[in-house]
């Protein structure tokens, strides 16, 4: 129950929650004034408190908390209960409102720590990109997006060519640099739609829905000339092989696209290195059909 209530509040936008924590309490009130004066239910507000600063923001939250208190103190005037001091209820209010906003605080501060748990959980720390785990779970959303859709992707899968060199003559630190500057290359080259990810050691994978081979070539002709960048401010010699497989049929699983893409950036570096193969995905035998390379690409010339 908890986890399909959890689904429902997920998928709303913030605006729609709070309107929907501002109806609860609203509610509450109208059930708290007409309600016995004996019996409190003071406590069924944290309930709009909590949802607003858990699926919302602290600042709703915090709103809510205001709402709830005054509301409160209003229902409790409604009802006409006896006091022996008029400022009793004022003081009743004072207490609940510390009361909701604590609970509000101490919400919001929760999920922001398992928000920033579950983006550790899911994002290389040396690159900042999406880690094997996470882009496997975009796979294989993005895959069941175009199988709806009928739509197509590519996937890129890049490899850096004798990395472990540039490990044993510089130094693992100056490796991990360049690690970072190729993933900042990727970042930079590839679309906001699209998605970047360090698959362990020297591979990346470059995720770009609703893309055909022309758009992939688009995509990929820059970070060629990326790379060629790197190596001219840093005097190195960074390059990669990219297999980059066009699925117009979706494949029926992720590790099949994952594996057609990775078969075709090994033909790549059995050939020649330094280059970027393009290919079909063909539904009948799983595998690619390569339709070209790009390996002749230079940097853009620099203009003084």
């Amino acid at each position: 129950m908890l986890a399909k209530l959890d689904r429902i509040f997920t998928r709303l936008t913030d605006r729609e929650v709070f309107l929907l924590a501002v109806l609860g309490v609203l509610i509450l009130g109208v059930i708290d004034a007409a309600g016995s004066s004996e019996v409190s239910i003071a406590v069924f507000y944290i309930g709009p408190v909590a949802m607003a600063a858990w699926y919302s923001s602290r600042r709703k939250g915090i709103v809510i908390a205001l709402l709830a208190c005054l509301i409160w103190y209003l229902a409790d005037i409604i009802s006409g209960a006896p006091r022996s001091h008029p400022a009793i209820p004022v003081w009743n209010a004072l207490v609940r409102l510390g009361f909701f906003l604590t609970n509000a605080l101490l919400i919001s501060k929760v999920r922001s720590f398992l928000t920033a748990e579950q983006q550790l959980a899911r994002t290389d720390p040396l690159t900042a990109t999406l880690n094997l785990r996470a882009f496997r779970e975009q796979l294989q959303y993005s895959l069941a997006l175009a199988r709806r859709h009928k739509g197509h992707l590519t996937l890129a899968y890049i490899d850096l060519d004798d990395f472990k060199k540039i490990n044993d003559q510089l130094g693992h630190d100056e490796g991990d640099r360049i690690l970072a500057a190729v993933a900042a290359a990727l970042r930079n080259t590839s679309r906001a739609s699209d998605t970047v990810a360090r698959l362990g050691g020297d591979e990346f994978a470059l995720l770009m829905p609703g893309t055909d081979l022309e758009g992939a070539r688009k995509v990929l002709r820059p970070l060629k000339r990326a790379l060629l960048e790197i190596n001219r401010s840093d005097n190195q010699r960074v390059t990669c092989s990219v297999g980059a497989v066009t699925f117009l049929h979706v494949p029926a699983s992720a590790e099949i696209a994952v594996r057609a893409a990775d078969q075709l950036m090994y033909a790549i570096k059995r050939q020649s290195k330094d280059d970027i193969a393009v290919a079909l995905f063909d539904p009948r035998t799983a595998t690619a059909t390569q339709i070209g390379t790009e390996r002749h690409v230079t940097a853009d010339p620099v203009v003084d």
